[in-house]
Parts: structure tokens; C-alpha cells; sequence
């Protein structure tokens, strides 16, 4: 069984004793190189994210307008990119049936 003791007395710090950091220009800057990298990476997720956020509203509204099969086959389609021949097996049409329903949503626009 371990012996547990009480709070042992602490010294004094001595600060000369703590590592710190030695500055220079040219740790600056290789900061200042990796900061700029971070924020055009941040730029460039952030235009990625506002273009999949309009996909998604552009999807949403199509969606928006269909019902019963033609939804649920254009979903599994858009939304999940399952092929025809996975959507007729899902949803037990023949893939002709699933490849006439999306052309007539087509030419619907």
C-alpha cells in the first residue's frame, strides 16, 4: 500500500532557471510564413463550404418539386450518388424504369 504524504513545501521559482525562447528574425519569419498559410487555407475552406452550401440549396429546391418515386429515386441519385442500377435494386423497379423516370424529370428542367 503506498503512503500518501502531505504538501510539500515549495520553494521559490527562479525564472533564470526556465527555459525560454530565444527570438529572431528569422523564427518571425517562418511564424508569419506558417500564419499566412493558415489563413489562405482558411480561405480556401471557407469558399469550398459556401460553394457546397449552395449546391445543397440548389439540390434542395429540386428536390423540393418532386413527390412519391421521382423523389426518392432523384435523392438516392443526387444526394447519396447511387447509380440506376442501385436505385432499381433498392427499390425494386428495372433499371429501364429508373433511367425513364429521370429523363422525364430532365426534360422538365
Amino acid at each position: 500500500m503506498k503512503s500518501t504524504q502531505g504538501p510539500r513545501e515549495l520553494g521559490a521559482q527562479q525564472y533564470s532557471d526556465m527555459p525560454h525562447a530565444c527570438l529572431d528574425a528569422t523564427s518571425l519569419d517562418r511564424t508569419m510564413q506558417r500564419v499566412n498559410k493558415i489563413d489562405r487555407d482558411i480561405l480556401i475552406e471557407e469558399e469550398l463550404y459556401h460553394s457546397m452550401l449552395e449546391t445543397l440549396l440548389v439540390l434542395n429546391n429540386k428536390l423540393g418539386n418532386l413527390q412519391g418515386i421521382e423523389y426518392k429515386v432523384m435523392y438516392k441519385k443526387d444526394i447519396e450518388g447511387k447509380t440506376q442500377e442501385q436505385i432499381a435494386e433498392e427499390l425494386n423497379y428495372g433499371v429501364r424504369h429508373i433511367r425513364t423516370i429521370i429523363a422525364k424529370i430532365k426534360r422538365r428542367g
